[in-house]
């Protein structure tokens, strides 16, 4: 799109090209979902606490001496510790039952553009503007090809 000027060439040059625009709009988004992802297994992983300690109980029992475990008494043992962790996790008290399935609320990752923006903007050799440029047409883009 010509910005400036009837003539051929007319106005201010542009600083990227539009295949230059795409890459840096694509590696912001990239990095976004990258710490969006990390930020989100921690998220996770505290959530379950309790539910993975006891997982990894049973997971140090060998697989031989699996199938005996499940019918001896301290395997109704830690299915009451399933329970209880169930409980500590969703946050309930001793008498209501978990639910089997939690929902997670993964929260976006804040302050995390910022510092994309600055990485970005340095490795390429372009200002920080530019940068937020390209990446709201990238998004722009991906939500038209979609």
């Amino acid at each position: 799109m010509p910005h400036g000027g009837k003539r051929t060439g007319a106005g201010r040059p542009r600083a990227l090209s539009d295949l230059e625009r795409v890459r840096v709009g694509s590696m912001c988004e990239r990095l976004y979902r990258d710490a969006h992802k990390s930020a989100s297994t921690v998220q996770i992983a505290q959530a379950t606490k309790a539910v993975r300690l006891e997982h990894d109980k049973a997971g140090s029992i060998p697989i031989e001496r699996r199938s005996a475990w499940t019918r001896s008494l301290e395997f109704e043992d830690h299915k009451d510790d399933i329970q209880f962790a169930l409980q500590t996790d969703q946050g309930l008290s001793d008498d209501q039952p978990p639910s089997s399935i939690m929902k997670i609320r993964v929260k976006r990752p804040w302050g995390v553009k910022k510092g994309i923006k600055e990485n970005v903007a340095q490795e390429m050799g372009i200002s920080e503007r530019l940068v937020q440029t390209c990446w709201d047409e990238y998004r722009k883009l991906m939500r038209d090809l979609s």
